[in-house]
């Protein structure tokens, strides 16, 4: 026997299928697996934003801190909340890394840590397959390719919290030994394993602690020597993590009105037939060949051509077995039955199915089911589930392994084939500062700044008020935010305080109007600044973007200004009546309101029609300068927690030859200046030629037609 054969029989099944995985991936993937803290490996807002949180509290967190400090300065959030690995953060922060291993290895350790888990999933595939009396080289080839075939994987691109594909393969073996020895040393080793996953990322440890409940569940139905302290047993080792990471939250979190009712659970569930065809891959196109569509990407729950070829198979086996024996197969109840029920029940939970009875409109009271606006990823338990009962079967058919393996194999090669297209590779910001961030740094330093400022600003998380900015943003705003160690008055958070974010949007008003904001900042030195930070180029700012750079004073560095806080609090808030420099006025008194921002009354509409507050014909007077249309929106309806400002404001024209288009716009979410439950908004019109009429109007999308409630409509020109 050759030497590296007998050295690859001293390694375990499992070791090997890891070992294989890691190869594949080291193959596939190079560039992460050989340099892990050289790139990021998207782009996009989430992937800067989960490797920032994590490194951010790493670095400037403090040790098992539960507040998060980086952004929406002056306010901090709960660390359960940033989507930046609550549970390392608080290990990397305290004790155990810091001297070993700097922050600016952030992204390194979360890749590397990912790379593992895909390996330690494949190994525990085969120690799962062995434990129903599956063995040999297809399983662990088997094994190996299921592992880089979820659709979990896909998460490593942004969703770094939820890309350890090792989570539920672990629940399932430890549910496995509780089964075998329903023991409290076993519970607890169960309880234990949800509780690191909650504490890693919500959404992973419920639908663990989901599939681990069930599993056991029904292999306790299947027990003919089941006792009722087993199902005490099993119902505290699946709820008690859950009770406590709430039990955690509910004693720590101390930030108000956090939004019921979260955008996207009917946006994300999944669909039965994407069981049956892929959303990419060759498969992909066969899809939208059959008219089927593309599943929404939080849906994905293709269930692997090997398991449909092993049911193809099976059938025949079945089949043949009848016409040529006369006698029916038995069906073996020792394999993975329990694992598969509790797989095929939570995949009706993804595809919504327990709440489409027609009367779901129960939902809207039920907070907790409502939380879960991704309720698509359910199908992943199902998606371990249903290979590893195709493999179990096939090992069984010595001529069927083979085949379901090869399909197998295909599925891991078209899943990281998808990753890779998913991939959009940039470079490290967070490994080291640029010179440019080492100017900032000195900057922040000689003046005394409190935060940092970007511009365009940017506001993402609670659902109710807010802006996007832009990618250059985020980015440049997160890597200056870590490297310096200032938190930033922006925002890219989940589910944030209400109250909060719309204090912080005050940022965007004159300062003489952000009165919560200044009662949040409160006391500060004399002198007191921050520095606004030019991170885009100019043409993607908004004029409130505008408004505040150019509030703030020079300084050596092009792209930073200092704005000192008193300068800010000083601007003098928008009128709410009539002014002598008004071009026009509508109070918009239409229908009687206590409520009034003045004059007693409103115009009102409904968000699926369009509200007109006037139409105006302009004058040469109009031409080639800035003018500001702006009107008051009441922001007080029972809804404000998540839609009650998901409207525009809006500037449309009428042209000579009959056309009409609009001309400006802006959500009125976005907007910053407020006066109780009223929030200002405003554009810049600027007429190069004149139109016929000009229209200004509120509208919105929202199909339940949820009110609004307009007052003070103005029209005045800017300074030139």
């Amino acid at each position: 026997m050759k030497p590296w054969n007998k050295a690859i029989q001293r390694v375990s099944p499992s070791w090997q299928a890891a070992g294989l995985t890691w190869l594949w991936v080291a193959l596939l993937h190079p560039d992460v697996f050989f340099r892990p803290n050289s790139i990021l490996l998207a782009s996009s807002r989430d992937a800067v934003k989960n490797i920032y949180t994590l490194a951010w509290q790493w670095a400037h967190g403090g040790a098992f801190s539960s507040e998060f400090a980086g952004m929406g300065w002056p306010f901090t959030e709960h660390v359960f909340y940033t989507d930046g690995h609550p549970l390392l953060a608080w290990l990397t922060g305290g004790w155990l890394v810091p001297s070993v291993l700097p922050p600016e290895w952030t992204a390194g350790l979360v890749h590397v840590a990912i790379i593992a888990s895909w390996g330690l999933a494949a190994a525990l595939l085969v120690r799962i397959l062995r434990h129903y009396g599956a063995h040999g080289t297809g399983v662990v080839l088997a094994s190996s390719f299921i592992a880089l075939s979820h659709p979990q994987v896909l998460r490593w691109t942004g969703h770094y919290a939820m890309a350890y594909t090792v989570a539920l393969p672990l629940t399932w073996w430890l549910q496995l030994q509780w089964n075998a020895q329903p023991t409290r040393k076993n519970a607890g080793k169960q309880a234990l394993n949800l509780l690191v996953w909650l504490l890693t990322h919500a959404y992973l440890g419920a639908i663990a602690a989901a599939f681990a409940g069930l599993m056991g569940g029904f292999h306790w139905l299947a027990n003919k020597k089941r006792t009722g302290g087993e199902v005490v047993q099993l119902a505290v080792a699946a709820a008690a993590p859950l009770v406590v990471y709430m039990m955690l939250l509910a004693a720590s979190d101390e930030h108000p009105f956090r939004t019921d009712r979260p955008f996207g659970f009917w946006d994300n569930v999944s669909r039965w037939n994407a069981a049956l065809l892929p959303s990419h891959g060759p498969l992909g196109t066969l899809r939208v060949d059959w008219g089927w569509g593309l599943t929404t990407w939080e849906g994905w729950g293709y269930l692997g051509t090997g398991v449909w070829v092993a049911l193809v198979l099976a059938l025949g086996t079945a089949v043949a077995r009848i016409v040529r024996f006369r006698s029916t197969p038995k069906l073996s109840t020792s394999g993975p039955w329990p694992a598969v029920a509790a797989g095929l029940v939570l995949y009706a939970v993804a595809v919504g199915e327990p709440f489409l009875t027609g009367k779901e409109a129960w939902l809207e009271d039920a907070k907790l089911f409502m939380q879960f606006r991704a309720i698509g990823r359910f199908t992943w338990p199902a998606v371990w589930a249903f290979p590893v009962l195709a493999t179990w079967w096939a090992r069984q058919h010595k001529y069927a392994l083979g085949v379901v393996v090869a399909c197998f194999a295909l599925d891991g090669y078209w899943m990281q084939q998808e990753a890779r297209t998913q991939m959009d590779p940039m470079p490290n910001g967070f490994r080291v500062a640029s010179p440019e961030l080492g100017r900032l740094g000195d900057l922040a330093q000689t003046h005394g700044a409190l935060a940092i400022h970007p511009v365009p600003w940017f506001q993402m998380g609670s659902e109710s008020v807010g802006r996007e900015g832009t990618r250059n943003a985020h980015r440049s705003t997160m890597e200056a935010s870590f490297h310096t160690g200032l938190p930033t008055t922006a925002t890219h958070l989940t589910r944030m305080s209400i109250s909060e974010s719309r204090s912080l949007t005050e940022w965007m008003a004159p300062g003489g109007a952000a009165t919560k904001l200044r009662e949040a900042v409160g006391k500060t030195p004399e002198g007191a600044c921050i520095l606004l930070y030019a991170c885009d180029d100019p043409s993607t700012w908004s004029s409130d973007d505008h408004r505040m750079w150019n509030t703030g004073n020079a300084t050596s560095d092009p792209a930073v200004r200092v704005l000192p806080l008193d300068a800010f609090f000083a601007q003098p808030p928008s009128a709410r009546s009539p002014q002598p420099d008004d071009w026009h006025w509508n109070g918009l008194n239409r229908s009687p309101y206590a409520e009034a921002l003045e004059g007693g009354g409103i115009a009102r509409g409904r968000q699926n029609e369009y509200l007109i507050a006037d139409t105006l014909q302009p004058d040469s007077a109009w031409l080639g300068r800035s003018v500001e249309a702006s009107c008051w929106f009441w922001h007080g309806s029972e809804h404000a927690g998540r839609d009650a400002l998901q409207f525009e404001w809006v500037c449309e024209a009428e042209w000579p030859d009959g056309s009409r288009g609009w001309i400006e716009h802006v959500p009125v979410a976005a907007c910053g200046e407020h006066a109780g439950n009223w929030t200002r908004a405003a554009l810049n019109v600027h007429l190069e030629e004149l139109p016929v009429r000009l229209y200004f109007f509120a509208v919105g999308f929202e199909s339940d037609g949820d009110s609004i409630y307009a007052d003070a409509f103005r029209v005045k020109p800017l300074p030139l």
